[in-house]
């Protein structure tokens, strides 16, 4: 009996192990596919490719700022492709991932660098706060929402 219930506890400790091993290695991978996506923005952003760029966008997603609100496909589109002509220089700096299901959150800080109505170039860094969603195999920005620093 004693023999039953030791093999018994060494199967449950390696499912158990097993089990969060792989669940680690899927925040890890969720984190780095997300890591990819930013790249791929930002790449989409030096090839002044902005509808790209909003196409990382869900066709409901929410972008919240200091004082505004720009919500749906058309108005995000919209809103990145009125960079056309203005972009200088973008990067993501990422600080956290986290993830649960379809669902993940990541803060970070974006430097955009952008021509003012002068020609000068106006640099402006925000802390932002994204929430993805997969939907099916590809994860999109449901909700982008950042604030001045």
């Amino acid at each position: 009996m004693r023999f039953l219930f030791a093999i018994l506890f060494i199967v449950t400790s390696s499912t158990v192990a097993l089990s969060q091993n792989s669940e680690s290695s899927l925040v890890d991978t969720t984190a780095q596919v997300i890591l990819q996506l930013n790249r791929a923005m930002e790449e989409a952003f030096y090839a002044n490719d902005y509808l790209k760029l909003a196409s990382f966008y869900s066709d409901s997603a929410v972008l919240i700022g200091e004082k505004h609100e720009i919500k749906g496909r058309t108005a995000i589109d919209n809103y990145w492709v009125g960079l056309n002509g203005r972009g200088v220089a973008w990067s993501l700096e990422n600080i956290s991932i986290d993830h649960c299901g379809d669902m993940a959150v990541q803060r970070g800080i974006s430097t955009l660098t952008v021509k003012n109505a002068n020609g000068d170039n106006f640099v402006s860094k925000v802390r932002f706060t994204l929430f993805w969603k997969k939907y099916n195999d590809t994860w999109l920005i449901e909700i982008d929402h950042y604030s001045l620093f």
